[in-house]
C-alpha cells in the first residue's frame, strides 16, 4: 500500500494527489523531472549538489569511483525527497494539504478520499408499524378471520 497526500486548491477547484516515498523518475532524470513538476528548488539543489560533489571530489584528489558513489547517494536522497519538493511547489501555488490516504494506486486513493469527503447519509426515518387488524375488522373487501 502506498501513502498519498491530497492537495486541494479552492479557487479553480483542483485536486492533486502526490505519492509519498521514493520516486524512480526523479532518480533517473533528476533536474528534468523536478523542472517538469515545477519544483524549481529541487532542480537547483540537484544540479548544485551534483556539481559540488564532483568538483569537491576532484579537488580533494579522490578517485572517480568514490565521488561518483557519493553522487549516486546524493541522487538517491533527492529521489527520496522528491515528493516533498513537489508538495511544496503545489503549496506555493495555493494548494493546501487536505488529507493523507492509504491506497494501492492513485485511482483507489481518489475513491477513498472522495468517500471520506461525502457527507454521511442521514439516518432513514423510523417507521411506526401499527398492529394488524383485529378479528371482525374489514381488510379491503374481506373480513379478517371470519
Amino acid at each position: 500500500m502506498a501513502i498519498y497526500g491530497v492537495l486541494i486548491k479552492e479557487a479553480p477547484a483542483s485536486v492533486s494527489l502526490v505519492r509519498e516515498g521514493f520516486t524512480m523518475p526523479a532518480l533517473l532524470f533528476g533536474p528534468v523531472w523536478f523542472a517538469w513538476r515545477r519544483a524549481w528548488l529541487g532542480a537547483i539543489l540537484w544540479c548544485g549538489g551534483v556539481a559540488l560533489t564532483v568538483t569537491g571530489g576532484a579537488m580533494l584528489g579522490v578517485g572517480p569511483g568514490y565521488y561518483l558513489g557519493a553522487v549516486f547517494i546524493f541522487m538517491c536522497l533527492m529521489a527520496l525527497e522528491a515528493s516533498r519538493f513537489r508538495q511544496r511547489s503545489l503549496m506555493r501555488r495555493g494548494y493546501q494539504l487536505a488529507d493523507i490516504v492509504e491506497a494501492r494506486d492513485q485511482n483507489e486513493a481518489e475513491i477513498r478520499f472522495l468517500a471520506r469527503q461525502a457527507p454521511a447519509l442521514a439516518r432513514p426515518r423510523e417507521f411506526h408499524v401499527r398492529p394488524g387488524p383485529r378479528n371482525g375488522e374489514a381488510i379491503g373487501l374481506f373480513l379478517n378471520g371470519t
